[in-house]
């Protein structure tokens, strides 16, 4: 079930099942695929081997028609063929987006700030029960 790796971009494959929105994977070579995650504006770390952008980000000259649908005058929204240099450019994010702090992240930094000592080897020795709560 792939999502888009635009950072603001929520589409994902249930929200655009029978749109005509596809996804399309990174490409393999590395500068292009530095191009794209350049567009994502993204924070965190981007895996290009599974990440997918959606096809709202692309223009339409970045698409071709492959040629036997060209020959046969059948054109669909589906049958597009994005260009091996295509770059996303469309819908992006300004600047980067900052990551969401989840609530449980925020309690665990909390939690080792409390208790420094808690992550160690216990010593089953002596009676401490400093990291019980």
């Amino acid at each position: 079930m792939p999502n888009c790796a635009i950072s603001t971009c929520k589409n994902y494959s249930r929200v655009t099942k029978n749109s005509g929105v596809r996804y399309f994977g990174f490409p393999t070579e590395e500068n292009f695929a530095k191009q794209w995650v350049k567009a994502c504006y993204r924070r965190d770390k981007i895996n290009v081997k599974n990440a997918r952008v959606c096809s709202i980000h692309f223009s339409e000259d970045c698409f071709e028609i492959p040629l036997r649908q060209r020959l046969l005058n059948y054109q669909t929204t589906n049958s597009r063929v994005l260009k091996f240099d295509a770059v996303p450019t469309l819908h992006l994010p300004k600047t980067p987006v900052q990551k969401e702090v989840s609530l449980r992240s925020l309690r665990m930094a909390k939690k080792k700030q409390i208790l420094p000592n808690c992550n160690g080897p216990r010593n089953t020795s002596k009676l401490e029960t400093t990291c019980f709560l």
